[in-house]
């Protein structure tokens, strides 16, 4: 008999994805812990945009990857940018790719990592990190489900 995701957390035991051979590490026995596992499963069957609020080291990034693994997006990429790690400059590149020739040294074109994520899950950590202006423009991607790489003036349809 297979034990249900609930029954496994209840009896303390590691929550694993059975998806492409990942590990997504989430343990808990609480009635919040699995009151929580239960709402990532509802929330993996929806195609809105998901924000997880936890203090820094609670396990956002492996609830990300759970809500992932349980979608019909687990087929595709998984792609994590934390926004405390790279220059102003080089999270714009990073984000959103670039054309070549777009800037000095930009020899050839580049895709970034919103387009690398398309028809999967791209989970942003520490978006406060991000300079305002590259939060305006993120959500202007989330609210048009396009990007544009730098140098260009075509938009590439995202899901």
């Amino acid at each position: 008999m297979v034990a249900t995701m609930n029954e496994r957390a209840a009896a303390g035991e590691e929550i694993t994805s059975e998806y492409l051979g990942e590990v997504v590490s989430l343990i808990g026995r609480s009635p919040k812990f699995l009151e929580v596992l239960a709402k990532a499963k509802t929330y993996a069957q929806s195609d809105e945009v998901i924000m997880i609020n936890g203090e820094i080291g609670s396990g956002k990034s492996e609830m990300a990857k759970a809500i992932h693994f349980l979608s019909r997006r687990r087929k595709f990429p998984f792609v994590y940018f934390d926004c405390g790690l790279l220059s102003d400059t080089m999270a714009e590149d990073e984000l959103f790719g670039h054309r070549k020739g777009a800037f000095t040294g930009a020899f050839d074109g580049r895709m970034g990592l919103l387009e690398s994520a398309n028809r999967g899950t791209f989970f942003i950590d520490e978006i406060g990190n991000l300079p305002i202006h590259l939060q305006v423009k993120l959500l202007r991607v989330i609210q048009d489900m396009a990007v544009r790489r730098l140098g260009e003036n075509r938009e590439i349809k995202i899901d």
